[in-house]
């Protein structure tokens, strides 16, 4: 019994051995498949990787080259997809880091081309969610350094803009603001111990603590201000 039993996990051991190999063969891959598709269906663009591919429908060139929007609620399935997928990534296989590496740029990119909150805030919720998951279960900068400091200033700009939305919609707004403090958090306190990964210059820093304070003083939610005390308190 012994034998058979020992026999047992060397096969269990060789399985898991085999399967790990795999993984990491196969993960950078679905990461290049991933980058694409978001930027297909978030940034609505072909990406220049399959541009000329004789695979892509002529129906999809046609309807990119259009001009027209995807709808929002596209873009949030998208990004709630990420949110779920992230919550199931380990870094032990490399497969949260490439998820991370692969998805902040292309949200970024679409925030940039994003002119207004309106009519996108649950686009940005949820990206902001998403951006916030994968930083916070990775608890590392890694492979996203050039990206921290545009981060911040996104989620800093969503708080300022976000108040001057005046009372429409105010339990959108409200959801939109306390996401982008917690993306704010999640950078300040990762970036702790290092206040130089954050890469923010001084405007950075005073900007950011006038926002702040101001929120945490004169919002009417009282977990908004309470994110912002948080954060004041990590900058200090």
């Amino acid at each position: 019994f012994s034998e058979y039993r020992k026999s047992d996990l060397n096969l269990k051991v060789q399985d898991e051995t085999h399967s790990h190999n795999n993984l990491s063969i196969i993960f950078p891959n679905l990461a290049s498949v991933l980058s694409m598709l978001l930027t297909i269906f978030i940034e609505q663009k072909i990406p220049s990787q399959i541009t000329n591919s004789p695979y892509l429908p002529e129906s999809w060139k046609a309807y990119f080259e259009s001009g027209e929007d995807i709808e929002y609620s596209t873009q949030v399935c998208c990004m709630n997809a990420i949110i779920l997928v992230s919550q199931r990534c380990s870094d032990e296989n490399e497969s949260l880091f490439l998820l991370k590496k692969n998805t902040i740029p292309v949200i970024l990119s679409w925030a940039k081309s994003t002119r207004s909150l309106k009519p996108n805030y649950l686009s940005i919720c949820s990206a902001l969610q998403a951006a916030f998951n994968l930083i916070t279960r990775s608890k590392s900068f890694n492979g996203i350094e050039n990206f921290i400091r545009p981060l911040h200033r996104w989620a800093l700009d969503i708080v300022k803009e976000s108040i001057r939305e005046g009372e429409e919609e105010s339990q959108v707004i409200e959801a939109m603001r306390s996401a982008a403090l917690k993306l704010m958090l999640s950078i300040i306190t990762i970036g702790a111990h290092n206040i130089a990964d954050l890469s923010l210059n001084p405007g950075d820093v005073g900007e950011t603590m006038n926002v702040l304070r101001g929120t945490a003083t004169m919002d009417s939610n009282p977990e908004v201000r309470k994110l912002a005390n948080y954060i004041i308190e990590a900058f200090e």
